[in-house]
């Protein structure tokens, strides 16, 4: 991701167009073992949705605690990851954060889990409300949580294509574009109305997938988003 400035077309009606922001440096050469670290970070997050599962099974059976904090747990295990690896390794040395950007990037981390979380509480009505669902659930662990991940990204996707290309929609997703220098915890930076359509649509897709917890909880641990899991498995 870089940051982006936005040019309005010379026609009024014209869709935006989003381009680079031309003062950031040309991208560094390739480092011997960038693309391993690359597939092993991938590897990761599905041994981290994976991870998920396990200890939110051994969870519930060992102890009373019935909300779902494997995820959170997980979550917070990988940007740890994360964080050390780009000590070490930074794209670029002078992307490396200030105080200033961190305070500023924790509070954006605030406002988009506030944001989910109250999006998420006043979207499951709407959820209720869906008739029979998919029966995902049935499935093996694996097939679900495929079947989810595209069902999700392919509305996700068509909304962020949008909001590169319709004027109103870039102002508020302009934010994540608004770092001028990357490091892990900016990625975290979004507008509350931009999070608040995301888990509402998000919300909806899985109440008609129908997933039970475990593909639930592996496809919060694989995304690493947090957010609570059904209260009861189906």
């Amino acid at each position: 991701m870089r940051a982006a400035t936005f040019r309005s077309a010379k026609s009024t009606t014209a869709a935006p167009v989003v381009e680079p922001n031309n003062a950031l440096p040309d991208q560094p050469p390739t480092r011997r073992g960038d693309t391993a670290l690359s597939w092993a970070l991938h590897g990761l997050v599905v041994a981290g949705a994976a991870g998920a599962v396990a200890i939110d099974r051994k969870l519930r059976r060992s102890t009373r605690v019935r909300a779902e904090i494997a995820t959170p747990i997980v979550t917070a295990a990988f940007y740890g990851v994360l964080w050390a690896v780009e000590s070490r390794r930074p794209h670029r040395q002078q992307w490396r954060p200030v105080g200033a950007e961190v305070r500023t990037d924790a509070a954006f981390l605030a406002s988009v889990l506030a944001t989910q979380a109250a999006t998420t509480a006043m979207a499951a009505p709407l959820a209720n409300r869906i008739g029979p669902n998919l029966g995902v659930g049935r499935l093996p662990l694996p097939v679900g949580v495929i079947m989810a991940v595209v069902a999700f990204d392919l509305g996700h996707s068509r909304l962020h294509q949008l909001s590169h290309r319709w004027g109103p929609a870039w102002r508020v997703h302009s934010v994540h574009h608004s770092p001028t220098r990357l490091y892990w915890f900016n990625a975290t930076r979004f507008h509350i109305a931009e999070m608040a359509v995301d888990m509402t649509m998000e919300a909806v897709v899985l109440a008609v997938l129908g997933l039970n917890r475990d593909q639930h909880i592996a496809l919060s641990g694989g995304a690493l988003h947090v957010r609570p899991a059904p209260a009861q498995q189906h």
